[in-house]
């Protein structure tokens, strides 16, 4: 059986293979010596904490119109330090009326 003749195929892929085995045992070998660093120095620092911010519904009451109750919540903005402690809650102008069919 002639390789490296008439068939261009059988060498092509005979070759590949070798290729492959020979890069993923270099990759298996090196693997051991080399590490990548698992931290990175940083002269950067932080100006301010961060904090985070988030909006919630709070209930205000409700009335009736008619035949329909009405649930008005406002929304307020909740700012969190970075351990959840909230510093500040402050209620903005967005108000929401839900609507329930009670009858007459």
């Amino acid at each position: 059986m002639n390789w490296f003749g008439e068939n261009r195929w059988k060498n092509a892929v005979l070759y590949t293979t070798i290729a492959v085995n020979l890069m993923l045992f270099a990759l298996i070998a090196v693997r051991h010596y080399w590490t990548p660093r698992v931290e990175v120095p940083s002269m950067a620092r932080p100006e301010a904490a961060s904090h985070r911010s988030e909006y919630l519904e709070q209930y205000e009451g409700s009335s009736v119109h008619g035949g329909w109750k009405v649930d008005h919540y406002r929304r307020i903005e909740v700012i969190t330090d970075e351990e959840g402690h909230v510093l500040k809650e402050r209620p903005t102008s967005e108000m929401t009326h839900i609507r329930y069919w009670i009858g007459q």
